[in-house]
């Protein structure tokens, strides 16, 4: 790891001389180290994810619709899957309302247009089935003690300002519950179980875990419960003890559900006493609570840039100091993905963040991030979510076997049963599928990653549409709801029969080789072989009666060492009847014919 030299780091920014020395020394050996990082291959395990807001419909719900509802979230879901993230951040709580069905408190108004209605349908629950069927976890992302951020009285008699009007304040236009009150602690607690308790949760998310400003009004809390405390050192410990409780309360339930937070990005913490303006007007002493072991992850919002700006904080510094923080647990840089200035160098916050040593990103919000990150390709390959060994350190029992068949030309299946439950008691909560095209498939190699499905699912359905080899190999592990892994099974291999035969009919000769073999739907496998490298060019041709041909389409227009390709082709355009496909290699040509039933 890259040392950074330390210094302070105030709300207003850092000094302008220590400003000066980080532009001329620190920003340079950043930047050196990003660039360095981009050429190295992406961690095999790294948590990805994304804040979901539902707070004023930010990101969902954009109708109260139950079926546009379902139907959006469903394409959430897919969206990040295919973008290789992993987590979702989903604000469960955000102004004291549920999009879930709370004992406590009322639905979300902007489900149905009502609040206290019941929607017909519970978002958490269908989020959770969704997600996991992905391979993605869902976090609880609940904000603590804001409960309301308009001026209008909640409609629910269920809302807890209408519940417990003694314990909420309003505070520079919102309305907060005075953390003070031993009761407003415990309130909170039980509705942080009561989701726990009710839903397969993967993490909790706390938001808000703090006061909102030194001159918050709780006078009366604190003459009544101060016990001669100063009130800065009571604050801090009403905010650590209530995230102790969470912590304890729902780890005595669910060992396995995690427990963060996404403190201030710039910690105020006793740890340090050059933070102590931050912990004082805040009172959250997030690093506190990652040494009392009270926290399982922190995802800290750094909403800023590599370097800052203008004097604004830089990011490169703080995720190397809440790195340094969070050595006994994990830290994800939170990212703002709502500054267009931040946009610009995503992928060089990744790489700072990766080199500091955090164990992923997050990213507020979905809606500012996409579709962005599915055009830019942000992530290139898969990555595995990284356990937490003080929660769970024994991986499970290994798939003894799988076995690999081709169903049908391009279209393959795999078969495993599910192992035993390991010594500790736990089963396989996830399988993860690799594939190779060698028999040796590395485990440590991302890209190999095809797939993660849900502990029910013994069988898989691979479609390869461009084979580049005759003989295909997969290995399947177990996951256990920790994230452990499981040693490989034994490769299993399944061979492409249209693929050898065609291979084999390539006889080694001076001049370009090529065979052909027509499947259904306008798709064809193509091999041909290439005595030498030459430029070479594939083309679908089109012969008429007159004797003229025209060019249907062409694929391959590239120049290629001597050797024997194989390739399966499905053409855009609408063909059907016969067809010429024809190979231009180093001055010669080879035509054979082929015979499609059209679309």
């Amino acid at each position: 790891m890259l040392y950074l030299p330390r210094y302070h780091i105030s709300r207003e920014g850092p000094s302008i001389q220590h400003q000066t020395l980080r532009r001329a020394i620190l920003v340079p050996l950043l930047l050196l180290l990003s660039s360095a990082s981009l050429t190295q291959d992406p961690p095999l395990r790294e948590v990805r994810a994304v804040w979901l807001a539902t707070a004023a419909g930010l990101d969902w719900p954009t109708t109260t619709d139950r079926v546009q509802q379902q139907s959006s979230l469903r394409a959430i879901l897919e969206q990040l899957s295919q973008a290789q993230f992993n987590t979702v951040f989903f604000q469960v709580r955000p102004r004291g309302d549920a999009y879930y069905q709370s004992h406590h408190e009322p639905w979300a108004e902007n489900l149905s247009g009502t609040m206290g209605k019941d929607p017909g349908w519970d978002p958490l629950r269908f989020l959770i089935d969704e997600a996991h069927r992905r391979g993605i976890e869902v976090h609880a992302w609940v904000n603590v003690f804001k409960v309301r951020s308009n001026n209008d009285w909640p409609p629910s008699v269920m809302h807890p300002m209408r519940k417990f009007p003694q314990w909420c304040f309003h505070y520079q236009g919102e309305d907060w519950m005075d953390p003070g009150y031993p009761g407003v602690r415990t309130y909170t607690v039980n509705v942080i179980l009561d989701l726990v308790r009710n839903y397969d949760l993967d993490g909790v998310n706390l938001d808000y875990a703090r006061y909102p400003g030194a001159d918050f009004p709780d006078d009366a809390s604190y003459r009544q419960y101060g016990y001669r405390m100063a009130r800065e050192r009571w604050r801090v410990h009403n905010i650590s003890s209530f995230v102790a409780a969470v912590y304890d309360s729902v780890t005595s339930l669910k060992p396995w559900v995690k427990i963060g937070s996404s403190p201030l990005g710039i910690p105020g913490t006793e740890l340090d006493p050059s933070t102590a303006s931050t912990l004082r007007r805040f009172s959250q002493d997030a690093p506190s609570w990652i040494e009392a072991r009270k926290q399982d992850y922190v995802s800290p919002q750094l909403y800023w840039t590599i370097g800052g700006n203008h004097g604004t904080p830089d990011f490169s510094a703080l995720i190397e100091r809440w790195a340094r923080w969070s050595e006994q647990r994990q830290v994800y840089a939170g990212i703002a993905a709502y500054k267009p200035e931040v946009m610009r160098e995503l992928q060089s916050e990744i790489d700072v963040a990766r080199s500091a040593g955090a164990s992923g990103e997050a990213y507020f919000r979905f809606g500012s991030l996409f579709p962005q990150a599915a055009q830019e390709r942000l992530y290139k390959a898969p990555a595995l979510i990284p356990p937490m060994p003080w929660k769970d350190a024994m991986p499970p029992m290994p798939v003894s076997s799988a076995a690999a068949s081709e169903l049908w030309p391009g279209r393959f299946q795999l078969e495993w049963i599910a192992p035993p439950a390991a010594a500790d008691g736990d089963r396989a909560h996830a399988y993860v599928i690799r594939r190779s095209t060698a028999p040796a498939i590395d485990p440590n190699n991302p890209a190999a990653i095809v797939a993660v499905v849900p502990a029910h699912e013994t069988l898989w359905a691979d479609t390869i549409v461009t084979p580049s080899c005759t003989t295909l190999y997969y290995t399947v592990t177990a996951l256990d709801r920790g994230n452990n892994e499981s040693e490989p099974s034994p490769a299993a291999a399944a061979t492409l029969r249209e693929a050898v035969a065609l291979r084999i009919a390539l006889r080694p000769e001076e001049s370009p080789a090529l065979e052909v073999d027509t499947l259904t739907s306008g798709e064809l496998f193509a091999a041909y072989r290439l005595p030498a490298r030459a430029e070479v060019l594939l083309e679908l041709v089109r012969k008429h009666d007159d004797g003229t041909s025209e060019v249907l389409a062409s694929r391959v227009r590239d120049t290629q060492n001597a050797g024997a390709y194989l390739l399966r082709l499905q053409w855009r355009e609408a063909v059907e009847g016969s067809v010429t496909v024809r190979l231009k290699a180093g001055g010669h040509t080879v035509e054979r014919d082929a015979h499609f039933n059209g679309r």
